[in-house]
C-alpha cells in the first residue's frame, strides 16, 4: 500500500468528500485527487493537516502503527453504531471481530508474515476502526479480506 491509498483511507474515515477535505486542509480538489491516485507525494504541510485531523504521522507515511496520533481513539461518525442489530443499519459486532482476526491469521499465513502479539492487536484494531467507523462496508468476511489484502499487502 502506498501513501496515496492509506490519504484515502484517511479521508475516507472522515466522510468527507475530496472536494470538502481538499477545502479543510487547504488544498486544492486536483491535489487530493493527485494525492490518492499515487500520481504525486504530498509535502510536510499536507502531512501535517492530517495529523491535525487526528491521523497518526508515522501510519501515513510507512503504514506502520496506529491510524489514529495518541489522544485519538476514532473520528466522530453519523453512521449507525457497530453494536445496533443488523436490521436496524447496524453491525453484528462480535461477528466483525471474529471475521476481523480469522481474516488477519490467514493473510498472515498466506504471506509467512510473523507479528508478535502487541503488533497484531494494533493492526486488528485498526481494521476494526475502520469497519466500526463506516459500518455500511461491512457484508461479512469477504470486505474484511478485501481490506486486509488491499490495505496491508
Amino acid at each position: 500500500m502506498k501513501i496515496g491509498d492509506r490519504l484515502k483511507i484517511a479521508r475516507e474515515m472522515t466522510k468527507m468528500s475530496q472536494k470538502e477535505f481538499a477545502s479543510l486542509i487547504g488544498a486544492s480538489y486536483r491535489a487530493v485527487q493527485d494525492y490518492e491516485g499515487n500520481v504525486t507525494v504530498p509535502g510536510g504541510k499536507v502531512i501535517e493537516s492530517y495529523v491535525r485531523q487526528g491521523f497518526d504521522a508515522n501510519w501515513i507515511l510507512i503504514g506502520e502503527g496506529d491510524v489514529y496520533r495518541d489522544g485519538h481513539t476514532t473520528l466522530k461518525s453519523s453512521q449507525p453504531p457497530i453494536d445496533m442489530p443488523p436490521e436496524e443499519g447496524g453491525v453484528d459486532g462480535s461477528r466483525l471481530v471474529r471475521d476481523i482476526v480469522e481474516q488477519y491469521e490467514i493473510h498472515l499465513e498466506e504471506i509467512g508474515k510473523v507479528e508478535d502479539r502487541a503488533q497484531k492487536a494494533r493492526s486488528i484494531a485498526n481494521i476494526f476502526r475502520y469497519f466500526a467507523d463506516i459500518p455500511s462496508r461491512y457484508g461479512g468476511s469477504q470486505d474484511v479480506s478485501k481490506f486486509i489484502t488491499e490495505w496491508f499487502w
